[in-house]
């Protein structure tokens, strides 16, 4: 089974996205899932020591196999928001935060059929430009 084919099923738009990745980032990603999926792992019902040490499902469920492909799903938004995120330098970023949070504190966007939190584009932006000062989400500071 192909995981990324099980993702264009389930998110067409975001996989479809996920070939704008660069092809190290991508393929790195899905090699991981593929790698996981084909090894047996548990995707649900894990507590705290399986996410630890790791747990075999007992059959390929449909339920396992849609955990799988959302926690894919996930990483390849993250990237992709990363990648957006790492050409923007910080007062061209923390303008556009603002201008979205005047409309609404809590407001989110959509990129390629995903919701993407305003945190995980702060997130995001400080991981790409570690060398800057962080952008903080704190009300009294920034955003």
């Amino acid at each position: 089974m192909d995981i990324y084919e099980k993702l264009n099923d389930r998110y067409a738009e975001l996989a479809t996205a996920g070939y704008g990745l660069d092809d190290s980032v991508r393929n790195s990603i899905v090699a991981e899932y593929q790698s996981r999926w084909d090894d047996g792992e548990r995707f649900t019902g894990l507590s705290a020591m399986d996410m630890i040490l790791g747990a075999k499902r007992e059959d390929d469920t449909e339920e396992e196999l849609a955990a799988c492909v959302d926690d894919l799903a996930d990483r390849i938004k993250t990237a992709l928001v990363a990648q957006w995120a790492k050409q923007y330098g910080k007062s061209q970023m923390v303008s556009v935060l603002n201008a979205i949070t005047d409309l609404d504190v809590n407001a989110s966007v959509n990129m390629h059929g995903a919701v993407v939190r305003l945190h995980e584009i702060v997130r995001a932006w400080n991981n790409m430009h570690p060398d800057e000062d962080p952008i903080s989400t704190a009300p009294s500071i920034e955003i």
